[in-house]
């Protein structure tokens, strides 16, 4: 969708803002279609767009090289929840503190590294989900953006954004704050 209709559709109907704790109840009672895929962004409800071949691509090439930075008191979420103040975002990849039963009654709520893969949503991740990653604490947030084919990492979170924004290229080696020893080439992250 892009930002005119958005801004569209949004000044045209009225909003019901959702709570977390009220979103997270729905989903429970299973009260959402099972075919609508969402996400609580800012306390509204949003649709999450239908993946196309590339981004799979690199969600089926960034899930091996995360698992293999996990390592120890780490574990990887592939669009999964995760419990914000006021969103339920289900980013592309998040690598979370702990092992998957020390959330067994609810979603994490911090990780130690975020990655959204972006063609058509570049712009929305940039804008909307970077401020809320940040004013959640998130310190590693990474856009993989296939249309220019580089990776932003975005990090210093505070409570107005991300205060350091780096873009790397296919030729660049980058590596995760949470491990010393994890590096990759972007280009091994791109379809």
């Amino acid at each position: 969708m892009n930002v005119t209709l958005e801004k569209f559709i949004r000044e045209s109907r009225p909003l019901i803002r959702w709570s977390v704790e009220d979103y997270e109840r729905v989903v429970a009672l299973g009260g959402f279609p099972p075919d609508k895929r969402l996400e609580l962004i800012e306390e509204e409800l949003v649709e999450i767009m239908p993946q196309k071949p590339a981004h799979r691509l690199a969600v089926s090439l960034i899930l091996p090289i995360a698992m293999r930075w996990s390592g120890e008191g780490y574990h990887i979420l592939c669009q999964l929840p995760l419990r914000l103040s006021n969103s339920v975002p289900e980013p592309d990849i998040a690598i979370v503190f702990g092992q998957p039963r020390d959330y067994t009654d609810s979603h994490p709520t911090t990780a130690a590294l975020v990655i959204e893969v972006s063609d058509t949503t570049l712009e929305y991740d940039q804008t909307v989900k970077a401020p809320i990653y940040a004013a959640a604490g998130i310190e590693d947030y990474w856009i993989i953006n296939l249309n220019e084919r580089t990776v932003e990492i975005r990090r210093q979170p505070g409570p107005s954004g991300y205060r350091s924004l780096q873009t790397y290229t296919e030729t660049d080696t980058i590596s995760p704050l949470f491990s010393t020893t994890a590096s990759i080439l972007v280009a091994d992250l791109l379809p």
